[in-house]
């Protein structure tokens, strides 16, 4: 069941998240706490775990605002693709992984909290949807559904690519090219 905010729970919500997606550009995952979400919102501690349960959480909360945000571009950019199947959803994840390159102390908190053991229970395998949301805005097609699995693998290269970025194990040009690579190999015959 989903909970219903009312108007100043929202704002509420929005201080919290903007304050701290303000702390994780600057200071990345570390320099986030509960405590400094808190006092930058001016709310007290347990309305950051009554409203997202944790630091985590939070930055959860965030990557989903950013991720809707994406899904918005990669649909208004979708005729700008062309070439196979693969191609374009190759070219749409590297359009997501240069925007997200663009914000590294950020993508790395939110990276970090997908892999944090203390995350609230979401896994790798809860991001099913977003993977096929992301070949979907690709495409500019959203009742795409060819070829899920090959995008759920491909999803897990991407979530691997958005890690060894975070790293600094692999260049920007490097992961684009393992993303190109990678969707090649998994949707080459791929037709619709």
């Amino acid at each position: 069941m989903t909970r219903k905010f009312d108007a100043d729970e929202q704002h509420r919500r929005s201080e919290i998240a903007r304050v701290a997606r303000e702390l994780a550009r600057t200071r990345g995952y570390d320099g986030v706490t509960v405590r400094e979400i808190a006092s930058g919102a001016g709310v007290s501690p347990v309305t950051i775990y009554r409203y997202f349960g944790s630091k985590d959480g939070v930055l959860l909360h965030l990557m989903t605002e950013w991720s809707i945000t994406i899904f918005e571009e990669l649909y208004a950019t979708a005729d700008q693709r062309s070439g196979s199947i693969a191609d374009r959803i190759s070219e749409g994840m590297q359009l997501v992984i240069e925007r997200a390159a663009e914000e590294m102390d950020l993508l790395t908190a939110s990276m970090s909290s997908i892999t944090s053991s203390r995350n609230d229970g979401v896994s790798i395998e809860g991001f099913r949807p977003v993977f096929l949301e992301l070949a979907r805005g690709s495409l500019g097609d959203p009742e795409w559904t060819g070829a899920s699995g090959a995008v759920h693998i491909l999803g897990h290269v991407y979530i691997a690519c958005l890690l060894d970025l975070t790293v600094g194990r692999t260049s920007l040009a490097d992961v684009t090219t393992n993303i190109e690579t990678a969707a090649a190999l998994l949707l080459r015959d791929v037709q619709h």
